[in-house]
């Protein structure tokens, strides 16, 4: 597909989803109301790395037992045997040990209200993606989801590049690869900018949750 023909997709797509969208940052931005957002916002990362659809199954399961305050009363038996029935099966190793150490990280730092502090005290974009990599198992994408999932408008100039839309972006001619992160998240974020669309978060989101309707074009 040719560049301007996405964009002209793209555009009446953010016409007809924006209040969705609109809405969409309010709830986002309401999970900040949590003392414990960090944890929850990590720990969705974690559960959603090798497929999105993981996370709202072990949510629907595990409900409450997976907030902050339930798990940090766990014995530690209990809580990696939890760690370990979270992630999707492919990455289970490897988040079952970064959640682990990063409910230890986060312990010793007093919990995620602290944590929270430590991330609201950085002035910009860069220094908050900077700090967040510093995570077991947070890369460039989730550097990126995290703030976004809470609506911080501090990072409104990022794509969260995940298999969904990178999917839609493989079909859009000149598209960097996927192998080339920045280069491929600058053209995503210059084709929302022609598409009329405020900020790359908003972008994303509608890339993100609008993808079937822009494979299906």
């Amino acid at each position: 597909m040719t560049k301007e023909n996405f964009v002209q997709i793209l555009s009446q797509l953010w016409q007809e989803h924006q209040e969705d969208l609109y809405l969409l940052l309010h709830e986002a931005e309401q999970k900040r109301l949590s003392p414990s957002w960090f944890w929850d916002v990590y720990l969705m990362s974690m559960c959603t790395m090798g497929g999105s659809a993981n996370y709202l199954r072990k949510r629907e399961h595990y409900g409450n037992s997976l907030n902050w305050e339930n798990v940090v009363n766990l014995v530690q038996q209990d809580r990696l045997i939890l760690f370990n029935a979270l992630p999707n099966p492919r990455w289970r190793i490897k988040v079952q040990q970064a959640l682990e150490n990063t409910f230890q990280r986060i312990k010793a730092a007093g919990g995620p209200i602290n944590i929270q502090l430590q991330y609201g005290a950085y002035q910009t974009d860069k220094e908050i993606i900077k700090f967040l990599c510093t995570f077991e198992q947070i890369g460039n994408k989730y550097a990126r989801n995290i703030p976004m999932d809470i609506g911080d408008q501090r990072i409104t100039n990022f794509i969260a590049l995940d298999d969904r839309i990178n999917r839609v972006i493989d079909d859009v001619d000149g598209a960097p690869p996927k192998v080339k992160y920045k280069q491929r998240e600058t053209f995503v974020v210059a084709l929302g900018a022609d598409a009329g669309i405020p900020n790359a978060w908003f972008t994303d989101r509608l890339i993100y949750n609008y993808y079937l309707r822009l494979l299906n074009v």
